[in-house]
């Protein structure tokens, strides 16, 4: 059972509503819409209440949740939804939850926090960490900090997207219409024309120059 302190679903005024955004209502009752996105959780969990309290919980907290009580459903909607984040229950009934993040993994890079049950199952979180899960969780556990738990690890995916997308900027001066690349010692003049440059700092020398096709 969930410890669900300070966490207990209630009726809130936003509910999940496709990929790329979510639905609030006025006071009114009126449908309007709130022009941000919403990440989307998907929870796999064969317990039918626990799966169903932590779906509500996520959607009434800005995240769109769907869920998957096993593996026939997982790979369809790994695909078709394409899930910002997974959170799987190592112990699927008499399927192994460990098989499915292996699954998962071969897959996709999606981050995934599995969950587990007792202190006994800490080989079973080791192994999980070992197979590319992001985080885990024990049972039983609050509501809040499951969220907090989402809400870091897609913080720190985003942050390294963005890394990766700086990457190529990384080593480059800009100067004048020139531009110099330290990585491989190109310099790029306002007509295009490129040098490259060989040795120490000190003593850098141009050893070819050509001009960039059009």
């Amino acid at each position: 059972m969930i410890l669900n302190h300070g966490g207990e679903p209630s009726s809130g005024a936003a509910s999940g509503s496709g990929k790329n955004g979510y639905e609030a209502f006025n006071s009114l009752g009126q449908r309007v819409s709130t022009g941000r996105s919403q990440p989307t959780c998907l929870v796999v969990e064969d317990d039918h209440h626990m799966r169903h309290l932590v779906v509500n919980y996520l959607r009434e907290h800005d995240i769109r949740a769907i869920s998957a009580s096993g593996r026939d459903e997982v790979a369809d909607l790994l695909v078709r939804e394409e899930p910002n984040l997974v959170i799987l229950d190592l112990r699927l009934g008499q399927e192994d939850g460990l098989d499915l993040l292996r699954e998962i993994r071969s897959r996709s890079d999606v981050p995934v926090i599995i969950t587990t049950g007792h202190r006994r199952d800490e080989i079973d979180r080791v192994i999980g960490l070992e197979l590319g899960a992001d985080d885990y969780i024990t049972k039983p556990f609050g509501l809040r900090e499951l969220l907090a738990r989402i809400r870091a690890v897609l913080r720190r995916r985003e942050a390294g997207q963005a890394a990766v997308q700086r990457d190529p900027e990384r080593g480059r001066c800009r100067f004048g219409g020139w531009q110099f690349d330290r990585r491989n010692s190109r310099l790029t003049d306002p007509n295009v024309s490129t040098c490259r440059y060989y040795g120490c700092a000190a003593s850098w020398r141009p050893i070819q120059t050509r001009r960039a096709s059009s």
